[in-house]
Protein backbone atom coordinates (compact mmCIF):
# COMPACT_ATOMS: atom_id res chain seq x y z
CA UNK A 1 0.00 0.00 0.00
CA UNK A 2 1.44 3.29 -1.03
CA UNK A 3 2.04 5.90 1.65
CA UNK A 4 -0.82 8.52 1.74
CA UNK A 5 0.74 12.00 0.44
CA UNK A 6 1.15 15.26 2.66
CA UNK A 7 -2.45 16.84 3.69
CA UNK A 8 -2.12 20.46 2.68
CA UNK A 9 -4.57 23.44 3.11
CA UNK A 10 -5.92 23.75 -0.19
CA UNK A 11 -6.68 20.25 -0.34
CA UNK A 12 -9.10 20.82 2.17
CA UNK A 13 -12.88 22.43 1.82
CA UNK A 14 -15.13 23.00 4.75
CA UNK A 15 -18.95 22.55 3.84
CA UNK A 16 -21.62 23.86 5.96
CA UNK A 17 -25.54 23.03 4.83
CA UNK A 18 -24.18 22.24 1.83
CA UNK A 19 -22.53 25.96 1.26
CA UNK A 20 -18.77 25.82 1.07
CA UNK A 21 -17.37 28.07 3.90
CA UNK A 22 -15.11 31.31 2.24
CA UNK A 23 -11.79 32.95 3.79
CA UNK A 24 -11.15 29.84 5.93
CA UNK A 25 -8.13 29.95 7.84
CA UNK A 26 -8.33 27.76 10.59
CA UNK A 27 -10.70 24.31 11.50
CA UNK A 28 -10.64 21.49 13.89
CA UNK A 29 -12.66 18.93 15.28
CA UNK A 30 -12.07 17.48 18.84
CA UNK A 31 -13.63 14.24 20.06
CA UNK A 32 -14.00 12.80 23.40
CA UNK A 33 -16.11 9.81 23.98
CA UNK A 34 -16.66 10.15 27.08
CA UNK A 35 -16.39 6.88 28.71
CA UNK A 36 -16.71 6.19 32.37
CA UNK A 37 -14.90 4.06 34.45
CA UNK A 38 -16.81 0.85 35.81
CA UNK A 39 -15.68 -0.66 39.06
CA UNK A 40 -16.94 -3.34 41.84
CA UNK A 41 -15.43 -4.37 45.06
CA UNK A 42 -12.43 -7.17 45.10
CA UNK A 43 -11.48 -6.25 41.98
CA UNK A 44 -8.61 -4.08 41.28
CA UNK A 45 -8.95 -3.50 37.52
CA UNK A 46 -11.48 -1.60 36.00
CA UNK A 47 -14.54 -3.92 34.69
CA UNK A 48 -15.84 -1.49 32.00
CA UNK A 49 -15.79 1.47 30.37
CA UNK A 50 -19.17 2.33 30.12
CA UNK A 51 -19.46 4.65 26.54
CA UNK A 52 -21.61 7.94 27.05
CA UNK A 53 -22.75 10.38 25.20
CA UNK A 54 -19.74 11.80 22.70
CA UNK A 55 -18.97 15.55 22.51
CA UNK A 56 -17.49 16.22 19.46
CA UNK A 57 -16.70 20.44 19.07
CA UNK A 58 -15.24 22.11 15.90
CA UNK A 59 -14.03 25.06 15.26
CA UNK A 60 -13.30 27.49 12.61
CA UNK A 61 -12.01 30.66 12.08
CA UNK A 62 -12.34 32.84 9.27
CA UNK A 63 -10.98 36.17 7.79
CA UNK A 64 -13.84 38.95 7.82
CA UNK A 65 -13.78 40.30 4.72
CA UNK A 66 -17.52 42.48 4.30
CA UNK A 67 -19.74 39.69 3.52
CA UNK A 68 -22.65 38.05 5.20
CA UNK A 69 -21.80 34.34 3.47
CA UNK A 70 -20.37 32.62 5.62
CA UNK A 71 -22.31 33.82 8.64
CA UNK A 72 -25.84 33.13 6.11
CA UNK A 73 -24.46 29.67 5.34
CA UNK A 74 -24.33 28.37 8.94
CA UNK A 75 -27.65 30.07 10.01
CA UNK A 76 -29.39 28.59 6.81
CA UNK A 77 -30.58 31.62 5.71
CA UNK A 78 -29.66 32.07 1.47
CA UNK A 79 -30.85 35.60 1.20
CA UNK A 80 -28.27 37.97 -0.10
CA UNK A 81 -30.03 41.58 0.18
CA UNK A 82 -29.49 44.00 3.07
CA UNK A 83 -32.71 42.92 4.75
CA UNK A 84 -31.56 39.39 5.52
CA UNK A 85 -30.56 39.90 8.73
CA UNK A 86 -28.40 37.54 11.08
CA UNK A 87 -29.38 37.96 14.71
CA UNK A 88 -29.33 35.56 17.83
CA UNK A 89 -32.39 34.32 17.17
CA UNK A 90 -31.55 32.68 13.75
CA UNK A 91 -29.64 30.43 15.63
CA UNK A 92 -32.26 29.22 18.41
CA UNK A 93 -33.22 26.08 17.23
CA UNK A 94 -31.06 25.46 14.06
CA UNK A 95 -28.31 23.25 13.58
CA UNK A 96 -25.91 22.75 11.25
CA UNK A 97 -24.54 20.41 8.96
CA UNK A 98 -20.62 20.07 8.64
CA UNK A 99 -18.84 18.48 6.07
CA UNK A 100 -14.91 18.59 5.66
CA UNK A 101 -13.85 17.12 2.67
CA UNK A 102 -10.29 16.27 2.16
CA UNK A 103 -8.23 15.52 -1.56
CA UNK A 104 -4.91 13.78 -2.38
CA UNK A 105 -3.04 13.44 -5.40
CA UNK A 106 -5.37 11.16 -6.89
CA UNK A 107 -8.31 13.63 -5.84
CA UNK A 108 -10.70 13.52 -2.93
CA UNK A 109 -10.49 10.61 -0.82
CA UNK A 110 -12.88 10.81 2.48
CA UNK A 111 -15.42 13.61 3.65
CA UNK A 112 -15.87 14.14 7.57
CA UNK A 113 -19.55 15.06 8.60
CA UNK A 114 -20.94 15.91 12.08
CA UNK A 115 -24.36 16.03 11.59
CA UNK A 116 -27.11 18.62 14.19
CA UNK A 117 -24.41 20.80 14.60
CA UNK A 118 -25.18 23.55 17.16
CA UNK A 119 -23.28 27.10 16.73
CA UNK A 120 -22.15 27.58 20.74
CA UNK A 121 -20.05 30.75 19.50
CA UNK A 122 -19.27 33.79 16.95
CA UNK A 123 -16.92 36.50 17.50
CA UNK A 124 -15.08 39.36 15.41
CA UNK A 125 -12.03 40.62 16.26
CA UNK A 126 -10.40 43.63 14.48
CA UNK A 127 -7.24 45.36 15.83
CA UNK A 128 -4.99 48.22 14.41
CA UNK A 129 -2.03 46.45 13.10
CA UNK A 130 -3.89 43.45 11.84
CA UNK A 131 -6.93 42.14 9.75
CA UNK A 132 -10.63 41.50 10.81
CA UNK A 133 -11.34 37.78 11.55
CA UNK A 134 -14.81 36.34 12.59
CA UNK A 135 -14.52 32.75 14.07
CA UNK A 136 -16.96 30.11 15.06
CA UNK A 137 -17.61 26.82 17.33
CA UNK A 138 -20.14 24.27 17.43
CA UNK A 139 -20.80 21.05 19.45
CA UNK A 140 -22.47 17.61 18.17
CA UNK A 141 -22.19 14.28 19.08
CA UNK A 142 -21.12 12.35 16.32
CA UNK A 143 -18.36 12.44 13.64
CA UNK A 144 -18.16 10.01 10.70
CA UNK A 145 -15.54 9.65 8.11
CA UNK A 146 -16.72 8.37 4.86
CA UNK A 147 -14.56 6.69 2.26
CA UNK A 148 -14.61 5.04 -0.57
CA UNK A 149 -17.68 5.12 -3.09
CA UNK A 150 -19.28 7.92 -0.38
CA UNK A 151 -15.74 9.95 -0.44
CA UNK A 152 -17.35 12.64 -1.80
CA UNK A 153 -20.50 13.84 0.04
CA UNK A 154 -22.42 16.39 0.93
CA UNK A 155 -24.81 17.20 3.84
CA UNK A 156 -28.38 19.29 3.44
CA UNK A 157 -30.94 20.59 5.33
CA UNK A 158 -34.36 19.14 4.49
CA UNK A 159 -38.23 20.67 5.44
CA UNK A 160 -41.64 19.33 5.42
CA UNK A 161 -41.75 15.91 6.52
CA UNK A 162 -44.78 13.95 6.67
CA UNK A 163 -46.31 10.80 6.34
CA UNK A 164 -46.76 9.48 2.80
CA UNK A 165 -50.43 8.68 2.73
CA UNK A 166 -50.31 6.38 -0.53
CA UNK A 167 -47.95 4.01 0.88
CA UNK A 168 -49.39 3.78 4.74
CA UNK A 169 -48.15 3.84 7.96
CA UNK A 170 -44.55 3.54 8.43
CA UNK A 171 -43.81 5.12 4.90
CA UNK A 172 -42.59 8.81 4.95
CA UNK A 173 -41.57 11.70 2.17
CA UNK A 174 -39.17 14.23 2.78
CA UNK A 175 -38.37 17.15 0.93
CA UNK A 176 -35.18 19.15 0.03
CA UNK A 177 -34.95 22.10 -1.43
CA UNK A 178 -32.27 22.65 -4.01
CA UNK A 179 -29.62 19.71 -4.26
CA UNK A 180 -28.82 17.55 -6.92
CA UNK A 181 -26.43 16.88 -9.67
CA UNK A 182 -28.14 18.94 -12.14
CA UNK A 183 -29.91 16.73 -14.31
CA UNK A 184 -33.02 14.66 -12.92
CA UNK A 185 -31.77 12.07 -11.26
CA UNK A 186 -33.13 9.23 -14.17
CA UNK A 187 -30.64 10.71 -16.55
CA UNK A 188 -28.17 11.56 -14.79
CA UNK A 189 -27.59 9.49 -11.18
CA UNK A 190 -24.01 11.11 -10.01
CA UNK A 191 -25.35 11.78 -6.58
CA UNK A 192 -27.77 9.86 -4.20
CA UNK A 193 -28.90 9.67 -0.57
CA UNK A 194 -27.15 8.02 1.63
CA UNK A 195 -28.66 8.90 5.19
CA UNK A 196 -31.53 10.45 5.92
CA UNK A 197 -31.97 11.78 9.83
CA UNK A 198 -35.00 13.23 11.75
CA UNK A 199 -34.23 15.09 14.82
CA UNK A 200 -30.73 14.00 14.68
CA UNK A 201 -31.61 10.12 14.51
CA UNK A 202 -31.26 8.52 11.36
CA UNK A 203 -34.40 6.80 9.56
CA UNK A 204 -34.36 3.21 8.87
CA UNK A 205 -35.55 1.33 5.87
CA UNK A 206 -34.63 2.13 1.74
CA UNK A 207 -34.25 5.54 0.44
CA UNK A 208 -36.09 6.41 -2.40
CA UNK A 209 -35.54 9.99 -4.62
CA UNK A 210 -37.10 11.53 -7.14
CA UNK A 211 -36.46 14.76 -8.99
CA UNK A 212 -32.62 15.47 -7.19
CA UNK A 213 -32.32 17.25 -10.65
CA UNK A 214 -35.36 19.93 -9.44
CA UNK A 215 -35.19 22.96 -6.53
CA UNK A 216 -37.27 20.18 -4.99
CA UNK A 217 -36.40 16.99 -4.49
CA UNK A 218 -38.50 14.34 -2.89
CA UNK A 219 -37.35 11.41 -1.06
CA UNK A 220 -39.40 8.45 0.14
CA UNK A 221 -38.23 5.75 2.92
CA UNK A 222 -39.82 3.05 5.11
CA UNK A 223 -39.67 3.89 8.68
CA UNK A 224 -41.92 2.40 11.47
CA UNK A 225 -40.50 4.29 14.23
CA UNK A 226 -41.06 7.50 11.83
CA UNK A 227 -43.40 10.45 13.24
CA UNK A 228 -44.68 13.30 11.30
CA UNK A 229 -43.95 15.93 14.16
CA UNK A 230 -40.30 16.68 13.53
CA UNK A 231 -37.94 20.07 13.48
CA UNK A 232 -35.19 18.97 12.28
CA UNK A 233 -34.65 17.23 8.68
CA UNK A 234 -31.21 16.50 7.08
CA UNK A 235 -29.97 14.32 4.46
CA UNK A 236 -26.65 12.81 3.42
CA UNK A 237 -26.36 12.65 -0.53
CA UNK A 238 -23.29 10.96 -2.07
CA UNK A 239 -21.31 10.98 -5.61
CA UNK A 240 -22.23 7.52 -6.20
CA UNK A 241 -22.47 7.16 -10.05
CA UNK A 242 -19.44 6.76 -12.28
CA UNK A 243 -20.37 8.39 -15.67
CA UNK A 244 -18.11 11.49 -15.12
CA UNK A 245 -14.81 11.33 -13.67
CA UNK A 246 -14.47 12.21 -10.23
CA UNK A 247 -13.17 15.82 -9.09
CA UNK A 248 -9.46 15.85 -8.94
CA UNK A 249 -9.80 18.84 -6.03
CA UNK A 250 -12.26 19.96 -4.17
CA UNK A 251 -15.19 21.80 -5.84
CA UNK A 252 -14.90 25.64 -5.25
CA UNK A 253 -17.37 27.74 -5.50
CA UNK A 254 -14.98 31.05 -5.96
CA UNK A 255 -16.42 34.70 -4.37
CA UNK A 256 -17.29 37.27 -6.71
CA UNK A 257 -15.58 39.89 -4.02
CA UNK A 258 -12.01 41.13 -4.93
CA UNK A 259 -12.31 42.20 -1.53
CA UNK A 260 -8.81 41.03 0.73
CA UNK A 261 -8.95 40.53 4.24
CA UNK A 262 -10.00 43.82 6.38
CA UNK A 263 -6.98 46.40 7.61
CA UNK A 264 -7.99 49.44 9.86
CA UNK A 265 -8.55 51.75 6.93
CA UNK A 266 -11.87 49.81 5.76
CA UNK A 267 -13.46 50.16 9.52
CA UNK A 268 -15.41 52.30 10.93
CA UNK A 269 -16.69 51.65 14.33
CA UNK A 270 -18.95 53.73 16.38
CA UNK A 271 -20.66 54.64 19.28
CA UNK A 272 -24.31 55.97 19.90
CA UNK A 273 -26.54 56.78 22.61
CA UNK A 274 -29.96 57.51 22.95
CA UNK A 275 -33.11 55.73 21.72
CA UNK A 276 -36.00 56.77 18.65
CA UNK A 277 -36.04 56.98 15.07
CA UNK A 278 -33.21 60.99 15.54
CA UNK A 279 -30.90 58.93 17.04
CA UNK A 280 -30.78 55.72 14.53
CA UNK A 281 -30.25 58.52 11.84
CA UNK A 282 -27.71 60.18 13.50
CA UNK A 283 -26.47 57.03 14.40
CA UNK A 284 -26.21 55.67 10.79
CA UNK A 285 -24.16 59.00 9.07
CA UNK A 286 -22.12 60.29 12.37
CA UNK A 287 -18.77 60.25 11.02
CA UNK A 288 -17.42 61.00 15.02
CA UNK A 289 -15.57 58.19 15.49
CA UNK A 290 -13.41 57.10 18.23
CA UNK A 291 -10.21 56.18 17.76
CA UNK A 292 -10.03 52.58 19.01
CA UNK A 293 -7.21 50.46 18.74
CA UNK A 294 -9.29 47.11 19.19
CA UNK A 295 -12.67 45.83 19.07
CA UNK A 296 -13.53 42.37 20.21
CA UNK A 297 -17.04 40.78 20.13
CA UNK A 298 -17.44 37.50 21.64
CA UNK A 299 -21.69 36.08 21.65
CA UNK A 300 -21.77 33.23 23.60
CA UNK A 301 -24.48 30.80 22.61
CA UNK A 302 -24.11 27.82 24.79
CA UNK A 303 -26.55 25.24 24.80
CA UNK A 304 -28.02 22.61 27.63
CA UNK A 305 -27.83 19.34 26.37
CA UNK A 306 -31.53 17.53 26.67
CA UNK A 307 -31.79 13.84 27.07
CA UNK A 308 -34.06 11.43 27.79
CA UNK A 309 -34.23 7.95 28.60
CA UNK A 310 -34.62 5.81 25.29
CA UNK A 311 -32.33 7.48 23.17
CA UNK A 312 -28.57 7.19 23.02
CA UNK A 313 -28.03 10.78 21.50
CA UNK A 314 -29.66 14.33 22.58
CA UNK A 315 -32.83 14.91 21.77
CA UNK A 316 -31.72 18.96 21.58
CA UNK A 317 -29.38 21.18 22.64
CA UNK A 318 -31.18 24.64 23.50
CA UNK A 319 -29.87 27.73 23.21
CA UNK A 320 -29.73 29.34 26.85
CA UNK A 321 -31.07 32.80 26.92
CA UNK A 322 -30.59 35.83 27.43
CA UNK A 323 -27.15 35.35 25.07
CA UNK A 324 -24.25 37.09 26.31
CA UNK A 325 -22.60 39.37 23.88
CA UNK A 326 -19.30 40.92 25.12
CA UNK A 327 -17.64 43.93 23.41
CA UNK A 328 -13.88 44.62 24.70
CA UNK A 329 -12.28 47.40 23.10
CA UNK A 330 -9.54 49.98 24.09
CA UNK A 331 -8.79 53.01 22.36
CA UNK A 332 -6.23 56.02 22.82
CA UNK A 333 -6.85 58.11 25.72
CA UNK A 334 -6.74 61.39 24.02
CA UNK A 335 -9.56 62.85 25.50
CA UNK A 336 -12.96 61.84 27.29
CA UNK A 337 -14.98 61.33 24.44
CA UNK A 338 -14.95 57.81 24.69
CA UNK A 339 -16.22 57.76 28.77
CA UNK A 340 -18.97 60.19 27.44
CA UNK A 341 -21.06 58.90 25.04
CA UNK A 342 -20.84 55.10 26.81
CA UNK A 343 -22.39 56.57 29.90
CA UNK A 344 -25.05 57.97 27.87
CA UNK A 345 -23.39 61.61 28.17
CA UNK A 346 -22.99 63.94 25.33
CA UNK A 347 -19.77 63.51 22.90
CA UNK A 348 -19.13 67.04 23.08
CA UNK A 349 -17.73 66.51 26.48
CA UNK A 350 -19.91 69.10 28.11
CA UNK A 351 -20.37 68.34 31.75
CA UNK A 352 -17.64 68.94 34.32
CA UNK A 353 -17.80 65.68 36.18
CA UNK A 354 -17.58 62.33 34.60
CA UNK A 355 -18.12 59.54 37.34
CA UNK A 356 -18.40 55.47 37.09
CA UNK A 357 -21.96 55.84 38.22
CA UNK A 358 -22.89 57.11 35.05
CA UNK A 359 -22.40 53.63 33.52
CA UNK A 360 -25.00 52.65 35.62
CA UNK A 361 -27.81 54.62 34.42
CA UNK A 362 -26.97 54.32 30.75
CA UNK A 363 -28.09 51.10 28.98
CA UNK A 364 -28.77 52.26 25.59
CA UNK A 365 -25.20 52.82 23.93
CA UNK A 366 -24.80 51.04 20.49
CA UNK A 367 -21.11 49.83 19.19
CA UNK A 368 -21.15 49.79 15.28
CA UNK A 369 -18.71 47.62 12.94
CA UNK A 370 -18.99 49.14 9.57
CA UNK A 371 -17.07 47.23 6.69
CA UNK A 372 -16.47 49.12 3.14
CA UNK A 373 -14.85 47.97 0.35
CA UNK A 374 -12.07 50.46 0.04
CA UNK A 375 -9.92 52.15 2.70
CA UNK A 376 -10.90 55.96 3.85
CA UNK A 377 -8.14 57.58 1.48
CA UNK A 378 -10.71 57.40 -1.52
CA UNK A 379 -12.36 60.59 -1.91
CA UNK A 380 -14.00 59.75 -5.20
CA UNK A 381 -17.47 58.57 -3.23
CA UNK A 382 -17.29 55.11 -4.61
CA UNK A 383 -16.56 53.92 -1.47
CA UNK A 384 -19.76 51.07 -0.51
CA UNK A 385 -20.58 50.04 2.91
CA UNK A 386 -20.71 46.38 2.34
CA UNK A 387 -21.43 44.51 6.02
CA UNK A 388 -22.16 45.86 9.67
CA UNK A 389 -22.29 44.25 12.84
CA UNK A 390 -24.26 46.21 15.39
CA UNK A 391 -24.81 45.81 19.11
CA UNK A 392 -27.37 47.48 20.95
CA UNK A 393 -28.20 48.27 24.70
CA UNK A 394 -24.62 47.69 25.74
CA UNK A 395 -23.66 47.85 29.27
CA UNK A 396 -20.31 49.16 30.44
CA UNK A 397 -19.38 46.40 32.96
CA UNK A 398 -15.42 47.49 33.26
CA UNK A 399 -13.64 50.80 32.52
CA UNK A 400 -9.44 50.84 32.84
CA UNK A 401 -6.99 53.79 32.49
CA UNK A 402 -3.31 52.72 31.64
CA UNK A 403 -0.11 54.92 30.33
CA UNK A 404 3.65 54.02 30.98
CA UNK A 405 7.09 55.62 29.79
CA UNK A 406 6.85 53.81 25.84
CA UNK A 407 3.64 55.26 24.61
CA UNK A 408 0.68 56.48 24.64
CA UNK A 409 -2.08 55.99 27.52
CA UNK A 410 -4.99 53.62 26.49
CA UNK A 411 -9.01 53.39 27.86
CA UNK A 412 -9.95 50.52 27.93
CA UNK A 413 -13.84 49.47 28.28
CA UNK A 414 -15.79 46.20 28.48
CA UNK A 415 -19.66 45.86 28.34
CA UNK A 416 -22.48 43.31 27.35
CA UNK A 417 -25.47 43.56 25.35
CA UNK A 418 -27.93 40.36 24.47
CA UNK A 419 -28.13 40.52 20.82
CA UNK A 420 -26.05 41.37 17.51
CA UNK A 421 -27.45 42.08 14.34
CA UNK A 422 -25.67 41.02 10.80
CA UNK A 423 -26.72 42.94 8.13
CA UNK A 424 -25.06 43.13 4.41
CA UNK A 425 -24.88 41.27 1.16
CA UNK A 426 -23.06 37.98 0.27
CA UNK A 427 -25.39 34.67 -1.56
CA UNK A 428 -23.52 30.91 -0.51
CA UNK A 429 -22.71 28.73 -3.53
CA UNK A 430 -23.78 25.59 -2.89
CA UNK A 431 -22.70 22.36 -3.86
CA UNK A 432 -23.33 19.94 -5.89
CA UNK A 433 -26.29 21.89 -7.86
CA UNK A 434 -24.63 25.32 -9.34
CA UNK A 435 -25.81 27.52 -7.30
CA UNK A 436 -23.23 30.66 -7.99
CA UNK A 437 -22.29 32.26 -4.78
CA UNK A 438 -22.16 36.20 -4.25
CA UNK A 439 -20.52 38.33 -1.50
Amino acid sequence: MAKPLKNRYDKHGVYINGFLISRAQTFDISADLGDDEVRELTNAEVVEYSSQTPQVTANLETNEYGSCRNIRAIAGITGGSAADNVTVNSFDGSTAEICLMIATGGGINRTAHITDASLTSVSWNFEVGGVGTETFGFESDNLTWYANTYRESYAVPGYSAEQHATLGTGNAIIYVSGFGGGAPIAQHPLYLPIKVYVDGVAVTGTITATGLGNDTARLTWTDSNFTSIGTRYKVLISRTGEAIARPSSIPNAPSTSNLGSIPRGKIDIALATGIGLAAEDAFSTTTDFLRLQSVSIDADLSREVLNELGHYRAIERSLNLPVPVNCTFSALASDLQDWAKLSGQSGNITANSYAITDFSASKTARLQVRIYDKNDTVTDGSRTLKKSITVTGLQVTAVGHAIDVGSNANADFTAKGSNFLISGVGTPGKFPILAVATD
